[in-house]
């Protein structure tokens, strides 16, 4: 298996996701594909909640994203594993297959609070998946 995709938002930041992945990775020399996701929905939310604009929440939660992004790859490239991020806002199944179809992934990871619909993704996605607790 070449490429893995991780799939994480910000509800689903998951140490022991990530570890586990990185750990696949390295035996496999597979390559790592991070996608952290924003919800438009929750953006407008947060901003209504807040009483802020939501382009300046957008803003915030994509510096939070990247900075996230940035650790994984510092992570991985500690364990000498090869990663491409990726910080997208869209509808996540859609996303995910089209990263699959696009970048030819074998496994899609993703932690069991990514609040995805699993059921929908393993019926329609081409990879693997594999959910983390």
């Amino acid at each position: 298996m070449e490429r893995i995709l991780l799939y994480i938002d910000e509800k689903s930041r998951s140490k022991k996701t990530v570890d586990w992945v990185l750990k696949i990775a390295k035996v496999l020399k597979s390559r790592v594909y991070v996608l952290y996701l924003l919800y438009s929905q929750r953006i407008e939310d947060k901003a209504k909640r807040l009483k802020k604009r939501a382009e300046e929440i957008r803003s915030e939660m994509e510096e939070e994203g990247w900075s996230y992004l940035y650790k994984i790859e510092d992570e991985a490239f500690e364990r000498e594993v090869k990663v491409s991020l990726f910080l997208e806002e869209g509808e996540a199944i859609s996303l995910i297959n089209s990263m699959v179809e696009s970048y030819e992934i074998g496994m899609v990871v993703l932690g069991i609070n990514s609040g995805i619909e699993i059921e929908k993704l393993i019926r329609e996605s081409k990879a693997s998946i594999a959910i983390i607790k």
